[in-house]
């Protein structure tokens, strides 16, 4: 009988370890240590949460905090905006070793993986918003 509550106690530890091995990647996947965190913002529509940090960005859905995106440039980013659940987006840099300058906005498509544009201004930008032009 022994071993059979034994086998009871670890079915839960085994169904968990193989939902982790299946499950992508979520926001425990992140090292507080080593990612600082510039900038919190959902897209919007409120279904994803944009992280602007010291190594990249990353985009994850709302409702279950799963990475849908994970961009990481080595350098860091600040303000983010997105269109909806486009794949185009909007940064500026941040941090002590920016990707770009404060006073410069970078559009970046996701899909393609490249900066379509970067457009350059007097001043800091100190806020980003996207809407769709219909």
């Amino acid at each position: 009988m022994s071993q059979g509550s034994d086998v009871e106690e670890k079915s839960p530890q085994i169904l968990r370890k193989l939902a982790k091995e299946e499950a992508k990647p979520s926001v425990e996947d992140f090292s507080v240590a080593q990612i600082k965190v510039f900038s919190l913002q959902f897209n919007s529509k409120g279904t994803k949460v944009l992280l602007g940090h010291s190594k990249g960005f990353t985009v994850l859905d709302s409702d279950s905090l799963e990475v849908q995106v994970k961009r990481e440039f080595g350098k860091g980013v600040g303000k983010m905006a997105m269109i909806e659940s486009s794949n185009i987006l909007v940064f500026t840099g941040a941090g002590i070793d920016p990707h770009c300058k404060a006073s410069e906005v970078v559009l970046w498509d996701e899909e393609q993986a490249l900066e379509v544009a970067r457009l350059e201004f007097t001043c800091r930008v100190t806020g980003i918003q996207m809407t769709k032009y219909q």
